[in-house]
């Protein structure tokens, strides 16, 4: 009689528990329901999702700029100074220009991809920067209008798609090539490092005081900042391809590259060019600002639980607000001073006498810094120190989109795999350096060359969205 009354008792019990984990089913089922109801609703009104982020986004920096940067960085100049008229105009900038930037988040193109990320990683933060801070009305203005013209420029200017090469025509020269910048990277790393790596990312700054003091020949030296695009291209054309020991030898040589001077923009674009290839979907552009909002939570949560501040130093403060802060020097410098006229660039080339004693760069962080920093900048760095503004608001949007309409040109039928990664990497050199710069020594000229000649396909038809 017990052990039937026993058995009665654990059928119930298991009646109990078939229950309770139905209806636990039942809720993470509804739940999942949910989620998939909210993407629907998403994807239905994508286009209105992504300008209101937009706007979260840029409420989400100003929080961040109050409660976290000005707060930690002030000495750097990150002073708060929020003046109802600037905070007001630079809300009103952005509700007016999201509407514009939500499109460019549906385009594949490289040149608009590039104008995308100078929008989150300049732009936005510059007009953060300008409500929380308090500047120059005038730089405002000038700012505004730059950014406005490049949003229209960007929109109408049409881009020229050539015919792609066949395979067979590429092939050797993507095996010379690959052959060619292995042997360049350990002679230089070898006769000036001793073969050194260094995976260190955030110490870096005595590797780069001691790479100032290497004599490499000036031809050597421009062929060496172009490594790190001819790497990365080399690495996504040997993917493809699925060559993985000649890939383990690539990545070897870019690390070594790397470990020459230590630049962090440099250490980023393998893990870009990686992340890219394996894991990039075009939802990820398409959702970007819904994706930095969060980011940018993450740096309370960093400051709260671990007390400390990577996150918000090397991505939102030196990526985003730096820029910000040097085009803003760079406008109070040269209203006082001469122009320079392209004379660390183009006109430098063609014996344009100097009338500085050194490059812009290093003039400002000596000025502003200390003798050991460069104040590289580039956009409106770039305008205020080599035009007129009158002239350089005009031009300088124009000289920008046709360059990038230049890579536009060589990319037609390839996955956007294979260039995200390069695209984000060069909008960050046209934030932080001269656009002449960008074109000759980063490799963009050759970048736009490489991705021409690599393979294509008939048709995207497997593009990942």
């Amino acid at each position: 009689m017990s052990r039937i009354i026993d058995l009665r008792n654990k059928e119930k019990l298991l009646v109990d528990k078939l229950k309770q984990f139905n209806r636990g089913v039942i809720q993470k089922s509804a739940l999942i329901s949910w989620f998939i109801q909210v993407l629907g609703i998403c994807q239905k009104n994508m286009y209105s999702m992504q300008v209101i982020f937009t706007i979260g986004y840029r409420l989400a920096l100003d929080i961040l700029y109050v409660v976290l940067i000005s707060p930690i960085f002030s000495y750097s100049g990150f002073t708060l100074d929020i003046s109802p008229l600037n905070y007001l105009a630079s809300l009103v900038t952005i509700v007016c220009f999201s509407p514009f930037i939500g499109k460019l988040l549906n385009d594949d193109r490289p040149s608009s991809i590039i104008v995308t990320c100078i929008n989150y990683i300049y732009f936005i933060p510059l007009t953060s920067y300008i409500g929380c801070k308090g500047t120059d009305i005038w730089f405002f203005a000038i700012a505004i209008g730059y950014w406005g013209w490049l949003l229209i420029l960007q929109s109408i200017i049409p881009s020229i798609r050539l015919r792609p090469l066949r395979k067979k025509h590429t092939k050797h020269i993507f095996s010379a090539l690959t052959l060619v910048a292995i042997a360049f990277v350990l002679f230089i790393s070898g006769k000036y490092t001793g073969f050194r790596i260094n995976l260190n990312f955030i110490n870096v700054y005595d590797i780069r005081l001691t790479a100032r003091n290497y004599e490499i020949l000036p031809i050597l030296t421009y062929i060496l900042n172009m490594m790190p695009v001819v790497l990365s291209i080399l690495i996504l054309y040997w993917l493809k391809r699925k060559k993985y020991l000649i890939i383990g030898i690539l990545i070897i040589t870019y690390l070594l590259y790397y470990s020459i001077s230590a630049q962090k923009s440099v250490f980023l674009l393998l893990f870009m060019v990686l992340f890219g290839y394996f894991l990039y979907h075009k939802w990820m552009l398409r959702g970007l600002p819904g994706l930095l909002i969060p980011v940018t939570a993450l740096t309370f949560l960093e400051n709260l639980v671990f007390n400390t501040q990577y996150l918000v130093s090397l991505f939102f403060r030196r990526m985003m607000y730096v820029p910000a802060n040097l085009s803003e020097i760079y406008y109070q410098f040269f209203q006082d001073n001469p122009l320079n006229l392209f004379r660390d660039g183009i006109m430098g080339k063609i014996s344009f006498e100097n009338i500085y004693s050194m490059g812009i760069p290093r003039i400002i962080g000596e000025w502003f810094f200390n003798p050991q920093n460069n104040a590289n900048n580039g956009l409106l760095g770039d305008m205020f120190a080599n035009l007129p503004i009158p002239i350089g608001i005009i031009v300088m949007p124009i000289i920008l989109v046709i360059c990038i309409r230049i890579l536009d040109m060589g990319t037609a039928r390839l996955e956007s795999k294979f260039y995200i990664a390069l695209c984000i990497y060069f909008a960050n050199s046209f934030i932080n350096t001269y656009w002449s710069t960008v074109l000759l020594n980063s490799g963009f000229l050759l970048a736009c060359l490489l991705l021409y000649l690599f393979p294509k396909e008939g048709k995207n038809q497997d593009e990942r969205v």
